[in-house]
């Protein structure tokens, strides 16, 4: 029991502004590898290379509006990496 610590629900659900035109793609990429790494195609070690593609692909700003989404949603603060709810 510790009673500093607060639990921050983060579910997001809905569709970004971004989602709409690249989302496809993106899932498309991250099957296609995973594919690749599971049948011995790639190597593990390619997972790092794309992420950074995958965000460059849109995928950083997916993350920011729906981070955006639900701290406004939710009323959260996401300061520091911390998890503050702003309404009590």
């Amino acid at each position: 029991d510790n009673k500093d610590l607060e639990v921050c629900s983060t579910v997001f659900s809905g569709e970004t502004e971004t989602m709409k035109t690249k989302w496809s793609k993106l899932q498309e990429m991250e099957k296609k590898l995973y594919l690749e790494i599971i049948t011995g195609v790639k190597e593990l070690d390619e997972f790092d290379r794309f992420v950074e593609e995958w965000m460059e692909a849109g995928g950083d700003q997916i993350t920011l509006e729906v981070t955006e989404a639900v701290r406004e949603a939710k009323g959260l603060d996401f300061t520091e990496g911390l998890c503050k709810n702003k309404i009590r």
